[in-house]
């Protein structure tokens, strides 16, 4: 697992929502290898506020996102599943997760994030 907290995170300008960027990549690159693929994404995606540079960010999801669609590529079922949700183990942090059901890779978790406060 990895972790940022918002006191080592690059300094960010302010909390942002991560869905602008997470679109994009979904549409521009993410789906179009999907299908190519004939892979089959699920998407949990909660409304959150992050406190992450979004270089760092982007470069952790991709690594992670990169990996599971290596892992279901060369297998018959082929899914990957992405959730961004406020973290129940950590208050004030953001999980996201890729799942696959390719290779047995530990689980993706990469708990960056501190989603705003309420």
């Amino acid at each position: 697992m990895l972790t940022a907290s918002p006191e080592n995170a690059l300094h960010p300008p302010s909390l942002s929502p991560p869905g602008p960027w997470l679109d994009e990549f979904l549409t521009d690159k993410a789906r179009p290898q999907l299908h190519e693929a004939n892979i089959r994404l699920e998407e949990d995606l909660e409304p959150v506020l992050v406190a992450m540079h979004p270089l760092l960010l982007e470069q952790c999801f991709v690594v992670r996102f990169n990996n599971a669609l290596e892992a279901v590529t060369n297998h018959e079922i082929r899914n990957i599943r992405l959730s961004v949700k406020p973290s129940r183990e950590r208050r004030g942090y953001v999980e996201l997760e890729i799942r696959n059901t390719g290779a047995s890779y530990p689980r993706r978790r990469c708990s960056l994030l501190r989603r705003h406060s309420r």
